[in-house]
């Protein structure tokens, strides 16, 4: 195995998707349940069981579980290293930062000199402009905006199709 993702609903198959577009080809999956679905295109995907940090130590780990409160609880539990994840699709400055944890989907944009923090998860297709500021455990749902200079703090959710103004708090 080259990864791990800890959660494997809905999200956590479009993760595993974007790790084999990515050269990840044999992914094992911590999940309480297992999953029905363990079929994918060019890779391999393993049901492990439940979390335990004993196994596969040495195998980086994404936390695949949508719902902030409870990614950050297993963050906060949790001994694998942890990477963050890219769609190839995506376009984000150079100068932006993306810190430990954090996932970002198709189509999204990230402008200049924003820093998302760790374990966020910026969804298909959104937009983040320029100077923004997003703190730790953020869900930025498919195709929102968030206009430029604005900070987010932790555990928002950004929902669908919201268009955040330029300069905002929240």
């Amino acid at each position: 195995m080259d990864l791990l993702l800890y959660g494997f609903g809905g999200f956590g198959f479009s993760v595993a998707e974007i790790a084999i577009e990515n050269g990840y080809k044999n992914i094992g999956i911590f999940d309480k349940n297992k999953p029905e679905n363990l079929s994918i295109s060019n890779g391999t995907l393993e049901f492990i069981g439940q979390y335990n940090g004993k196994l596969f130590s040495e195998i980086p780990l994404l936390i695949t579980i949508g719902n902030n409160e409870i990614r950050a609880k297993i963050a906060s539990e949790i001994t694998h290293q942890t990477i963050s994840l890219i769609h190839q699709s995506a376009l984000i400055s150079k100068s932006s930062s993306i810190e430990n944890g954090s996932i970002i989907m198709p189509n999204v944009v990230i402008g200049a000199n924003t820093i998302i923090k760790k374990y966020c998860i910026i969804n298909t297709s959104a937009v983040i402009d320029h100077d923004c500021v997003l703190e730790s455990f953020i869900h930025v749902r498919p195709l929102a905006y968030i206009g430029s200079n604005s900070k987010i703090s932790s555990f928002n959710i950004i929902q669908p199709t919201a268009f955040i103004e330029r300069f905002t708090e929240l």
